[in-house]
């Protein structure tokens, strides 16, 4: 998609009302859903929130679109909040990043922010901990037997047997490594 078509999905699904309806439309005219990027899609479950009432072949497949989403990020939470909880009651405190602190900002309306995986932090201290924890679960990740992933590293992406993600960071930023860098998060 050009700079100018990321414009108008941005603008179809963000801006004020009238302005929204007119982008759609321009956007819409020469949209092609099979051909999307992948941050263009990421922002189309957001676009369907618009569109209600509207009864266009467009319209439907973004409904559609936003539904798997919906879906597809319902399982990923089924697969994976198990093992938020199992990491608490080992006493290894959570914290959720990215898309998940977003859901649990909007009040777990997952249509709104399509989610491969789910981010969580935990205390530096903590990490073998939790990569044990995760370990015994049936979370499996090819480093997690590095012992310098923990100075090397700021998080370690972990798949469940289903293949549901987890990434479990120990430093919320991948640039800053430091020991006690993430101690005031």
């Amino acid at each position: 998609m050009t700079v100018a078509e990321h414009d108008l999905l941005l603008r179809a699904t963000l801006g004020p009302e009238a302005e929204a309806r007119d982008a759609y439309e321009a956007w819409r005219a020469q949209a092609d859903l099979a051909t999307l990027d992948r941050a263009s899609q990421r922002v189309l479950a957001l676009l369907a929130e618009r569109l209600d009432g509207r009864d266009d072949e467009v319209a439907a497949k973004v409904r559609r679109i936003a539904r798997f989403t919906w879906l597809r990020t319902q399982v990923l939470l089924e697969h994976t909040a198990p093992a938020v909880q199992a990491l608490e009651a080992a006493g290894v405190p959570v914290m959720l990043n990215k898309g998940a602190a977003v859901l649990a900002h909007t009040g777990w309306r997952v249509a709104r922010r399509p989610m491969d995986d789910l981010d969580v932090a935990v205390p530096r201290a903590l990490a073998p901990r939790a990569i044990q924890v995760m370990r015994e679960l049936g979370f499996s990740s090819p480093l997690a037997d590095d012992p310098r992933h923990l100075d090397e590293r700021h998080a370690l992406g972990f798949r469940d047997a289903a293949g549901a993600e987890l990434d479990l960071h120990w430093h919320v930023l991948h640039g800053s490594l430091h020991h006690d860098a993430d101690d005031a998060f």
